[in-house]
């Protein structure tokens, strides 16, 4: 995952030319070969989700405010397209990949995390992010090969664990708005004055395409709530939060 943000940061860095040309060429060149070799496929999902978004945005910066209609519904009927293609072909998914059907034993944590967030749903067992292997609940919760895992590797199932649906509403509206900010941001022409005729810049897709990162994977690992996941999501939220007003 580092690896493909770095990809993100240094690509913007390169194209918007914060950063000498020979040495973004080369940290970009490093981090899409560690892509490559990890052939993580959690990983490599969540690049071509980054990569779609950005497609969406640089689509919807070239048709301007008044023609974004179109590319909202495309966006709606492609997200709709996914979640029906994984609802029905969802067992067979993992063998593109070269992974098991059960997901590399997700499907088994999910479903203990699920059993275990069913008898506190409302406020659920305390919140603890990484999980406590020597506390109840969690001592022997998810298990597989002698390996004790900790984390529930869906970010929204962990919250849901840890603080109940209270918790995971507040969750996703802050991820929501925070996408939301990232996303104006990235396709509204910089405004500084009353006349909206600034140049775009590579820059202001940073938030959104690392937001997109951590989202997309966040459906297969819990790392949006801990340590640099959890840092970097907060630092998007403040960021695009004080950004936005001078963007409009």
């Amino acid at each position: 995952m580092i690896a493909l943000l770095a990809i993100v940061v240094f690509a913007i860095q390169r194209a918007d030319r914060t950063l000498r040309r020979g040495s973004a060429t080369t940290w970009l060149v490093i981090a899409v070969l560690t892509l490559a070799l990890t052939r993580s496929a959690t990983v490599i999902a969540a690049a071509l989700a980054t990569a779609v978004v950005l497609g969406f945005a640089l689509w919807t910066r070239r048709v301007g405010p008044e023609r974004r209609t179109p590319v909202y519904v495309v966006a709606a009927v492609l997200v709709a397209a996914v979640i029906v293609l994984v609802s029905v072909f969802g067992s067979r998914l993992p063998a593109l990949f070269g992974k098991s059907e059960d997901l590399t034993g997700r499907i088994d944590i999910w479903d203990a995390v699920i059993r275990l967030a069913q008898q506190r749903p409302v406020f659920g067992w305390g919140w603890v992010s990484y999980w406590a292997p020597w506390v109840k609940p969690f001592d022997g919760l998810a298990t597989r090969n002698g390996v004790e895992y900790l984390q529930a590797h869906n970010a929204w199932l962990d919250v849901w664990l840890q603080l109940g649906i209270v918790g995971l509403v507040v969750f996703i509206l802050l991820v929501l708005t925070t996408f939301g900010r990232s996303w104006f941001l990235a396709v509204d022409r910089p405004r500084w004055t009353v006349v909206d005729d600034k140049p775009y810049t590579a820059t202001t897709l940073l938030p959104l395409l690392l937001m997109a990162a951590l989202i997309a994977q966040s459906f297969a690992e819990s790392r949006m709530l801990i340590e640099g996941g959890w840092a970097l999501l907060v630092a998007i939220a403040v960021a695009t939060k004080r950004s936005v007003p001078d963007a409009h």
